[in-house]
């Protein structure tokens, strides 16, 4: 910042490298020999909202980084960049990859994450496939749980099929839950269901055995459905 009435705009959520090089003025004037015009006057840089910036990148005078964008190390960045989501390089820098983002995570972290979220999402699939095709059964769900919540909110129309949900959590019960009211364990006789599923994703193992256990020694008519979450 060597000049007045400039600026560095940073947004937010960036990660900056090690010996990174930001400056809106070449240090020095350069001007024209005749007409004493200076030829290199000061510009302001302006860098977007999440963008990682790699090692010893150095941003110039006029520079613009748009959101979500990515500099490679060494780069020299000389202009103004108005495309999102890129990785630029070289010097001067140009674009190199469009359509990209990019996370905190390393690589080995963001592969199990993404994987996780493919196996929940395919058995909240077969969750919300299974209520669909137990309609006009005398259903009920164990567990007010947010795994649940996602799939009602979705598809409002699930809850014209479940006779309630049980959950175990006394400052939940008879509330309203997605179109579903909640009941204490209790009430199950009152509902007279034939089926149950368990929805409670968080330890879920032993949930399904007490739920299993519980139904099977109070209602045994009842039939507990296997658990989707293994």
């Amino acid at each position: 910042m060597q000049e007045p009435y400039t600026e560095i705009r940073i947004g937010n959520d960036c990660m900056f490298s090690e010996q990174i090089f930001i400056t809106i003025s070449d240090m020095h004037t350069i001007f024209d020999n005749d007409t004493k015009e200076v030829i290199n006057k000061p510009q302001n840089i302006y860098i977007g909202n999440h963008v990682w910036l790699g090692l010893r990148t150095s941003v110039l005078k006029g520079a613009r980084l748009s959101d979500c964008s990515v500099a490679g190390t060494g780069s020299v960045i000389t202009k103004t960049f108005v495309e999102s989501n890129v990785i630029i390089a070289g010097n001067p820098a140009k674009i190199i990859r469009h359509n990209i983002n990019w996370k905190h995570k390393p690589v080995f972290k963001f592969e199990k994450q993404k994987e996780f979220e493919k196996e929940e999402l395919v058995k909240k699939e077969v969750l919300k496939d299974t209520l669909q095709k137990l309609q006009n059964k005398k259903l009920i769900l164990w567990g007010a749980s947010l795994y649940l919540a996602d799939i009602l909110k979705k598809n409002p129309k699930i809850a014209e099929n479940i006779l309630g949900i049980i959950d175990a959590n006394p400052a939940r019960h008879y509330r309203k839950f997605y179109g579903c009211t909640i009941y204490p364990p209790e009430k199950i006789a009152d509902l007279n269901p034939k089926l149950v599923i368990s929805t409670v994703k968080n330890n879920h193992e032993n949930v399904y055995r007490e739920i299993k256990e519980y139904i099977n020694k109070k209602y045994p008519s009842i039939k507990v459905l296997p658990d989707i979450f293994e």
